[in-house]
């Protein structure tokens, strides 16, 4: 790790003073290693921000050798860079400083080698009809920002992560009444079924009907929530509340 390190600070030297001569940043460092038996081993480095900051890059560089290392002994490292435009935000006289943008790219990189590189990131909808299907993808910051616009206030669908499994009393083939471990609720309206199943191309099968209800406690409060009946198991959850 030291000697890998010594040799792609001095790299890294060389490419942020090409790119600091053309008013640039580093935007990604492409790490290949030629192994010992005639393997490659290669890791790309993306920086949420393109940086100029020696210091941070190399860190970045340590903690993703230490995340992946080399599976055999190093004969060779070559170091390759995209370059990008360094974004600058003029802040107010009285605005609180914001923290530097490397370390939320050294914390990313910390988490990942602790959690998992499938579980840290920017959380990204997948093309599936399957309710709550995401995947993670790297973070990335874009060089647009949203202008807020006063709108009225909205109805908003508060998912319990994990849903809550309930047992159902049905009449009429309709939801009238549930129980989650703590309490009993009537039903006082249903809607739904709203189906939803995989095609025979997923790989991932489900076949679930989804209600929408209000319901009332014993002490007469009312909730709004969404259950779902997992058909496959002939199981109940509860998987969200309307707020």
């Amino acid at each position: 790790m030291d000697s890998l390190l010594f040799m792609g600070a001095r790299m890294i030297d060389c490419l942020l003073a090409r790119v600091a001569t053309r008013a640039l940043s580093l935007a990604s460092l492409t790490v290949e290693m030629s192994l010992e038996g005639g393997r490659k081993h290669k890791r790309v480095i993306r920086p949420a921000l393109p940086s100029l900051d020696r210091k941070f890059l190399l860190k970045l560089l340590q903690l993703e050798i230490a995340a992946h290392p080399p599976q055999a002994a190093v004969l060779s490292l070559t170091l390759t860079a995209e370059a990008g435009q360094s974004s600058k935000v003029q802040l107010g006289l009285f605005a609180p400083q914001m923290p530097e943008p490397s370390r939320l790219d050294v914390t990313i990189a910390r988490l990942k080698a602790i959690a998992g590189e499938d579980r840290v990131g920017s959380p990204v909808l997948e093309d599936s009809h399957r309710s709550g299907s995401f995947r993670m993808e790297d973070f990335s910051v874009s060089g647009t920002f949203a202008t807020s616009k006063s709108s009225p206030p909205k109805m908003a669908l508060r998912r319990m992560r994990p849903p809550m499994p309930v047992r159902v009393k049905l009449r009429a083939t309709k939801p009238a009444a549930f129980r989650d471990p703590e309490r009993n609720f009537e039903i006082t309206a249903a809607y739904g079924p709203w189906r939803s199943a995989s095609c025979w191309w997923s790989s991932v099968g489900w076949d679930e009907d989804e209600w929408d209800v209000l319901a009332q406690t014993g002490n007469g409060t009312t909730v709004a929530c969404l259950l779902v009946q997992d058909r496959t198991k002939n199981q109940w959850r509860l998987e969200a509340y309307y707020d």
